[in-house]
């Protein structure tokens, strides 16, 4: 026969351990749809876009030029961002 009593100790650090998971689950930040990276990106990179030509006096006579620098990782939302029929390989 075998012996399925634990410890006093053992069940307080089982208890412990299985609180702290719940913890660190509650700490772990929520996945993002495709929908909601692509939205952020074309947030930023108007933002980006609007800091850069809102000092530049040949805005006004449309003679601007810009660039705009930036990571996207996920290709499915970079490919959204940009209205692509598939993301980039």
């Amino acid at each position: 026969e075998g012996d399925d009593a634990i410890s006093a100790s053992e069940a307080r650090s089982m208890a412990e351990y299985t609180r702290w998971e719940g913890e660190f689950a509650a700490l772990k930040p929520k996945e993002k749809s495709p929908e909601d990276m692509t939205e952020k990106l074309r947030s930023t990179c108007v933002l980006g876009i609007k800091k850069q030509i809102s000092w530049n006096p040949s805005c006004k006579t449309g003679d601007s030029k810009w660039s705009y620098d930036g990571v996207c990782s996920d290709p499915i939302a970079f490919g959204s961002l940009l209205d692509l029929d598939a993301p980039p390989k």
